[in-house]
């Protein structure tokens, strides 16, 4: 089933920013940044391959297939395949951790669009998030590894909290951790916060126009996007531009433990201790930001217990959570008991796609953690369920 949700919604209160540049609300709403020359290289070559990683606003029907139409119609010799790596919900943790899996499952990718400015605000409203910032970076570093001769343009979208950010004078948190990491790597960068707020404070449109709840865009929102991503375009590909091989290279990092060496671990390497099992084909009537029927190692009653072993510093979970969501109890080398529930505000509507972090700074090194169902869960949950797709391991 399709869903119009909120999930990216949170609200601006408390949210510390720093104060916002003087040109930040000012034409134009984009930085060339290193430019766009190599991948106009892949462009002339005939050969192109585009990607598009992030939350909803990509993965839905909108700028990402406007952007792909209006490439194809600019450039008609040339063999473009397009990769839609957007899923909704998941903010740049999860996609540092799937980068490999989602974005270079066909080969290198020539150009990447990035967007994590919406979701990056669940975590925390707050600028100096580490974690956002590590992820983030983590892409980068990723992507410029897998392939030197990409070009990577990132986009700061809006939401209501941006809009709120803005207009007290301060810069949204998220964005000012993006910046950190678009600015150390020199990167092509759109604004699109800001270039929707200076249509709206010059009352060319108003938000309901623009989105039908917090973040989603309407129709016209959608064009309002690709609008400025084709002024972008027009500036780094017009008719002076050279396509110019020159490779990346990547600077030191920002953060030596960015999330830039991670990988996904199949949920089939786990052993199972007892109460688990491996269902093909799961499938629930209410779901949101996937569509099932998926493939789960999965358990629902209190005690069941798996036992992974694994070399790394932090572990995450892929996961499904829902209606009848569990709560964890995680052992780690035989330690403490420490307890995750997987049962949040979006549990009562639909199961969807969750990304967890269970453990983080660890020693470096073997790690074996036991995973249990706690007797105990979330009071409005409906069960103990849990429902894992993969682990996630930060070598």
């Amino acid at each position: 089933m399709s869903c119009n949700h909120t999930e990216d919604r949170m609200s601006f209160t408390g949210d510390a920013t720093r104060t916002m540049p003087e040109d930040a609300l000012r034409a134009p709403y984009y930085r060339l940044g290193c430019g766009l020359s190599r991948s106009l290289v892949a462009i002339h070559s005939g050969q192109c391959r585009v990607a598009f990683l992030g939350g909803s606003i990509t993965a839905m029907p909108g700028w990402r297939a406007m952007v792909c139409d209006d490439l194809e119609a600019q450039f008609p010799d040339t063999q473009f395949d397009f990769i839609d790596a957007g899923i909704g919900g998941t903010n740049s943790t999860y996609g540092t951790f799937r980068f490999e899996r989602d974005v270079c499952c066909h080969g290198c990718v020539d150009l990447l669009f990035l967007e994590f400015a919406v979701n990056d605000s669940r975590r925390t409203g707050k600028p100096g998030n580490e974690l956002r910032t590590k992820a983030f970076e983590g892409i980068i570093r990723q992507a410029i590894a897998l392939n030197p001769q990409i070009d990577i343009i990132v986009q700061y979208l809006c939401d209501a909290s941006k809009v709120e950010a803005y207009a007290q004078g301060m810069e949204p948190g998220p964005i000012t951790d993006h910046e950190a990491v678009v600015r150390h790597y020199d990167l092509p960068v759109i604004n699109q916060a800001t270039a929707v707020i200076a249509g709206l404070n010059a009352k060319e449109f108003v938000w309901k126009e623009f989105s039908c709840d917090s973040c989603h865009p309407a129709p016209f929102g959608h064009n309002r996007y690709v609008r400025e991503i084709k002024t972008l375009l027009a500036e780094a590909w017009g008719a002076d531009a050279l396509p110019i091989a020159v490779a990346m290279t990547l600077p030191p990092p920002l953060h030596c433990d960015h999330l830039g060496r991670v990988r996904l671990v199949s949920s089939s390497e786990a052993a199972i201790k007892s109460g688990w099992e491996f269902v093909k084909g799961w499938e629930a009537e209410k779901v949101c930001n996937y569509s099932g029927p998926v493939d789960v190692f999965t358990a629902k009653t209190a005690g069941a217990e798996l036992e992974f072993a694994f070399n790394g510093s932090m572990l995450a979970l892929s996961a499904i959570a829902g209606m009848d969501a569990g709560t964890l109890e995680i052992i780690l080398d035989g330690g403490p008991h420490t307890f995750f529930d997987l049962f949040d505000e979006h549990c009562p509507k639909f199961h969807r796609p969750v990304f967890p972090v269970l453990l983080s700074g660890l020693p470096e090194g073997g790690h074996t953690v036991h995973i249990r169902l706690a007797a105990e869960s979330n009071p409005e949950s409906a069960g103990t369920a849990a429902r894992i797709l993969a682990f996630g391991v930060k070598r």
